[in-house]
């Protein structure tokens, strides 16, 4: 039952991976679609992150003592709606709302989730479980995206948010029926929480996180039409390309965590930033083929993790 509960909850991180990495598969069609300039249709990226990193921690606050199961399903539904509301948005402002939906609901999802696990997987598994919930993420990158792009290029890009919709509907089916009841608890009061920032540990992961999120999704967010106008690549082989770049995302997280065991976090983080800066400092530069792109880009993901 603990690895059906499990599988169940990577599912809505998926979905929610989706969300967030879909934007990045057809940001030129929204473009077009909506008639907004191509930098502007990559604010929706900015928004849903916003809302992603703003509002859970408020959300999840002021929910700590409702039933865990009620907070995730209403999460969900939240989803629902966001996905439906970009479904039926008929102007770029109706859209941008939905990413801020869509944000709240799906960092909400995600940390409640993990709390969750916590409740229902024994000490020794938590760890190989979160791994688990974590995978939904990765895997959004290697199947999601190449899938929407497809999607959005038959149908348009409104039925992958659809589909989104639909396929979280079925998940919210799972949870009522297979997650039991799980009481809230105390809530951690905001100046609690603010406190860690007076540790300098913690806030140089933040900024490293920050820093390292900045770049990664600067570069992924503008990615399909770079491929498409740069590259003179066809929506088949944009696919296929975010399809490798998913899958070297999903091999970084684990590289990452071999290197962390094996040479110290520190060591680690240097050599994956050293990295990253690099790729992204030669992917301004040397933009003259997408198999060029491509390599690139799979560096910088397989540091991803």
């Amino acid at each position: 039952m603990n690895r059906l509960i499990i599988n169940l909850l990577t599912v809505g991180t998926f979905l929610a991976g989706n969300a967030e990495y879909l934007i990045a598969g057809v940001v030129d069609m929204i473009a077009r679609d909506l008639q907004v300039p191509l930098a502007m249709a990559g604010q929706l990226v900015t928004v849903f992150a916003l809302a992603y990193a703003i509002g859970p921690p408020i959300l999840v606050t002021l929910t700590a003592r409702i039933n865990r199961k009620k907070v995730m399903l209403s999460a969900l539904f939240l989803f629902i709606i966001g996905n439906l509301v970009a479904l039926w948005s008929p102007n770029f402002t109706v859209l941008m709302v939905s990413r801020v939906l869509l944000g709240l609901s799906g960092g909400l999802y995600t940390v409640v989730a993990m709390s969750v696990l916590s409740k229902l997987v024994p000490p020794e598994k938590l760890g190989s479980a979160i791994g688990t919930l974590t995978i939904g993420i990765s895997g959004s990158l290697v199947f999601g995206v190449p899938l929407g792009i497809v999607v959005s290029e038959w149908l348009g890009w409104q039925m992958a948010f659809a589909m989104l919709a639909l396929l979280s509907l079925f998940t919210m089916t799972g949870i009522v029926r297979f997650i039991p009841d799980l009481s809230g608890g105390e809530a951690i009061p905001f100046k609690q929480q603010f406190s860690v920032l007076k540790n300098r540990k913690i806030v140089s992961g933040f900024f490293v996180t920050l820093f390292w999120i900045a770049g990664y999704v600067t570069a992924y967010t503008f990615v399909t039409p770079f491929l498409r106008e740069t590259a003179h690549m066809n929506t088949s082989a944009i696919s296929v390309t975010m399809f490798v770049l998913g899958v070297f995302a999903m091999i970084g997280s684990s590289l990452e965590g071999y290197g962390a065991d094996r040479w110290g976090i520190p060591k680690t983080v240097f050599f994956s930033m050293s990295i990253h800066a690099l790729v992204l400092i030669f992917l301004s530069i040397l933009t003259a083929t997408g198999m060029t792109a491509a390599i690139l880009g799979r560096y910088g993901l397989v540091l991803h993790g």
